[in-house]
């Protein structure tokens, strides 16, 4: 599963593609803004929970047709700077490698 993104390659790797996708997403707003009393996206808690070769993996991170890693279930929760954030830009090395 070549095409998928796993958060088990770095801690660096992992905080910066969660800074840029997972910061800025309805999904996960609820969370952020009150983890006691909130369920954050079950797309962050499955990658990590699961290695990228599992069945179950989500397959809503991966990476774009120019070589990017990319979460295809972001929906801005901020839509005013939805267009201002560069998530088709070089961010991480590409391509990350999947370490089982």
């Amino acid at each position: 599963m070549e095409d998928v993104i796993g958060v088990h390659e770095s801690l660096a790797k992992a905080a910066a593609f969660m800074g840029l996708w997972c910061a800025d997403c309805k999904a996960d707003r609820a969370y952020q803004d009150d983890p006691d009393n909130a369920d954050g996206c079950p797309i962050i808690a499955a990658t990590m929970a699961l290695r990228v070769s599992d069945p179950d993996y989500p397959p809503e991170w991966r990476y774009s047709a120019k070589g990017q890693p990319e979460c295809t279930a972001f929906e801005a929760a901020d839509t005013s700077r939805e267009n201002d954030l560069a998530r088709d830009e070089p961010l991480l090395p590409s391509p990350l490698e999947d370490c089982e």
